[in-house]
């Protein structure tokens, strides 16, 4: 078979669904569109994230338009380096020559996903460096999976996994990095069963999984005080265990792999201790062909980016966190109404915001003091978190005052969110005297930004106590 065959042979048969989560976790994990045309001008995966006008133009991410198929047809064809492109609907994109020794194999675009990025200097170069480390470990998947399929040799898997373990250091969300870890498997080992379980107090919390009987898989929790975690625990290396003991571990039954695979489990370890847990199943004939070794490098690869995203999620989360009430902090809150709007602006749905604070609350810290005004406001934050839904958010303003988030809601149903939270802080055993609040309501309007939706919610808070206190003011 010549090269190019070979090459085009390739694309050809490489089961799509595994490229496209690869690819879509790559995008994902650098919050850009990617998408692949092969060496005859065609698109071989559809776009990885949403792009306007593209999304739009082809009626979804499969591109099929002809003026988008003719413009990356000749992109194609012509491109010997990387470029900026731009498609005639005015997609801004970097496309990347991808070969196989020197044998191209097709075209890699990169596009932001607001074209306002490469209109900034300083925005376009670093979206530049990060399109072009894309390509590095696009180019270096692709070359391993090549060699490694059609000529079952390994020698180039491990410089894919340099590359990926490269820029799973530079991710720190721990949703994009499951994601990578996992697809990165599927594509480069074709395994029949991959997971990933995260340390989580006294137990393992199988975060993702993907292949055969994953679905089952996901969420599931493990104990540290099982005897086969225990036994992964203990060691530093990969332990091996059959088909049955991992039915056994995870209490499935209805669960069916090739009974002669041997599931690989690698404890991950970083410098806080053991982080989690990756484990590969793979069929009898790719577990005898050298895989140990490059995947126990992958595993340190996992370990060292799961530790260096748990403390950067663990700092970011004190940060949003008020370390007394356990609610938002001010800044955290600001960013989550921001967000909110935006969505509720979006979508066309309603958002409403209550701002409430503590009647005479300096004059109870004058009179009792600071540790027993700490107690109401820890108290207070207890209860707008019982009084409200998962799907809204409180955060603590400032001192005594309190803002809540309440997505998808109208004023009416927001004047029930407060009359809930009244009465509760209206029955809690507060040290020494009961404590009343004012609450101020305010609903999006179309020409609202969050900080004018805020400050008519405050107008209304101060209307309110101005009123007398203890009561509830809309706007």
């Amino acid at each position: 078979m010549s090269t190019k065959q070979e090459t085009s042979g390739f694309l050809l048969n490489l089961p799509l669904r595994y490229w496209q989560g690869f690819q879509d976790a790559l995008s994902r994990a650098g919050n850009a569109s990617i998408y692949l045309i092969n060496a005859e001008g065609v698109p071989f995966s559809r776009l990885s994230q949403k792009i306007e006008p593209c999304t739009q133009v082809n009626q979804g991410e499969t591109i099929c338009n002809e003026k988008c198929l003719e413009f990356y047809s000749r992109v194609s064809a012509s491109l010997k380096s990387y470029q900026e492109v731009t498609c005639p609907f005015g997609v801004k994109a970097y496309a990347f020559p991808l070969f196989s020794s020197s044998q191209k194999i097709g075209t890699l675009f990169v596009a932001p996903l607001s074209s306002e990025i490469l209109q900034n200097k300083e925005q376009k170069a670093t979206f530049l460096a990060k399109a072009k480390n894309f390509h590095q470990v696009t180019s270096e998947v692709i070359r391993a999976v090549i060699e490694k399929n059609l000529l079952g040799s390994q020698n180039l898997v491990l410089n894919s996994i340099y590359e990926i373990s490269r820029l799973l250091t530079s991710v720190t969300a721990l949703d994009k990095i499951f994601e990578l870890i996992i697809n990165s498997l599927i594509i480069i080992f074709n395994p029949e069963l991959v997971f990933l379980g995260l340390s989580e107090r006294d137990t393992i919390k199988l975060v993702q999984a993907k292949g055969e009987g994953a679905d089952q898989l996901k969420n599931k929790v493990l104990s540290v005080n099982d005897p086969l975690i225990r036994k992964i625990s203990s060691q530093t290396e990969a332990v091996d265990l059959s088909v049955e003991e991992l039915k056994s571990l995870l209490s499935l039954k209805n669960f069916h792999l090739n009974p002669e695979s041997r599931v690989r489990v690698y404890p991950l370890w970083g410098f806080l201790g053991m982080v989690g847990i990756l484990g590969i199943a793979l069929p009898p004939e790719e577990s005898k062909n050298g895989t140990a070794k490059t995947m126990s490098i992958y595993a340190n690869f996992v370990a060292t980016a799961l530790t260096n995203a748990s403390l950067i999620r663990e700092l970011e989360l004190k940060s949003e966190t008020d370390p007394l009430t356990g609610l938002y902090s001010k800044d955290a809150i600001l960013g989550v109404l921001d967000r909110e709007v935006e969505r509720a602006k979006r979508t066309g749905t309603p958002l409403s915001v209550i701002m409430m604070d503590l009647d005479n609350f300096k004059n109870y810290n004058d009179n009792f003091g600071h540790l027993a005004g700490d107690v109401v406001l820890k108290k207070t934050g207890e209860a707008i978190r019982n009084c409200i839904r998962k799907t809204d958010f409180a955060g603590r303003f400032g001192g005594d005052e309190f803002v809540v988030i309440l997505p998808a809601t109208e004023g009416k149903n927001a004047a029930q969110v407060v009359e809930r939270i009244r009465k509760s802080l209206a029955t809690l055993p507060f040290p020494h005297r009961r404590v009343s609040s004012s609450f101020g309501v305010a609903s999006l309007k179309n020409t609202d930004t969050a900080q004018t939706l805020l400050a008519r919610a405050d107008e209304a808070l101060y209307e309110a106590k101005k009123q007398g206190k203890g009561l509830i003011c809309p706007e």
